[in-house]
């Protein structure tokens, strides 16, 4: 019926966004989300949206943890964002009933000059 909750695992597009380094160098990154629902309870009553909450999520998390890098860090740095953007989002959605799975980053464009 309409209450059921697909248990696979699924991924979730952040789309582009511009991030400010440490060094004030703006790069446009965007990544994927690949989750899991756990517990498909509390999927369904605490967050009436959670792919929305998540890519809110990422986007703000992205932001934070770039910004306390320098440009060839974040160029060189692509499993470090990974793993501690994997580990904030994880931390929030355990909550949810959600489980992180792995977290990428598609890409990382310094600025066009």
């Amino acid at each position: 019926g309409s209450d059921h909750v697909d248990l696979r695992e699924h991924v979730i597009d952040v789309p582009p966004q511009e991030v400010i380094c440490k060094d004030n160098v703006v790069v446009t990154v965007d990544a994927v989300v690949y989750y899991q629902v756990i517990d498909p309870v509390k999927a369904v009553y605490n967050v009436s949206d959670f792919l929305m909450a998540i890519v809110k999520l990422a986007q703000t998390n992205l932001r934070a943890i770039i910004g306390e890098m320098e440009l060839d860090e974040t160029l060189s740095g692509r499993d470090i964002i990974n793993a501690r953007l994997r580990e904030e989002l994880d931390k929030i959605t355990d909550r949810w009933g959600v489980k992180i799975t792995r977290v990428e980053i598609q890409r990382i464009d310094p600025p066009k000059d």
